[in-house]
C-alpha cells in the first residue's frame, strides 16, 4: 500500500498531537502571510521617508560610505587597458564586462607573424 508524502504528513502530525490545517485554515494562514508582508512594506516605506528638522533648523552630517566590497582584479596576461566600461559607485552583475583591453599588441603580433610567413615563403 502506497502512502503520498501528505499522508506521510498527516499522520506524523496526529502522531504528535496536531493536526492538518484544512482548505480555510490554509486560506486564514496565507492571508495573515499576505497582512504581515504588507505591514512590514508599509512601515519600511515611512522609515525611509526623510522627517524635516524642528523648527526649520539645519541638521548637518558628515560620514563616510564604504564600499560593500572589495574585488582586487588581476590580468592574465600584460596590456593596456583602452576604455573603463564602468564608472566609479556603479553596482555591477557578475560577469559583466569591466574594461577593454588595447588590441595594439595582438595587431603588432599578427603583423610580425605575416611579415615571418612572407619572408619563408
Amino acid at each position: 500500500m502506497a502512502t503520498s508524502s501528505l499522508e506521510m504528513q498527516a499522520i506524523v502530525m496526529r502522531l504528535n498531537g496536531l493536526r492538518m490545517p484544512t482548505s480555510n485554515g490554509r486560506c486564514l494562514l496565507a492571508l495573515a502571510g499576505l497582512v504581515a508582508a504588507l505591514a512590514v512594506s508599509i512601515t519600511a516605506g515611512a522609515a525611509a521617508a526623510p522627517l524635516p528638522a524642528a523648527g526649520g533648523a539645519v541638521v548637518s552630517v558628515s560620514a563616510v560610505a564604504q564600499p560593500w566590497r572589495d574585488v582586487h582584479l588581476s590580468l592574465s596576461r600584460a596590456g593596456r587597458i583602452e576604455k573603463i566600461l564602468v564608472h566609479r559607485g556603479q553596482t555591477v552583475a557578475a560577469g559583466q564586462v569591466l574594461a577593454a583591453e588595447s588590441d595594439r599588441q595582438q595587431l603588432v603580433q599578427q603583423q610580425v607573424a605575416a611579415l615571418a610567413a612572407r619572408s619563408t615563403s
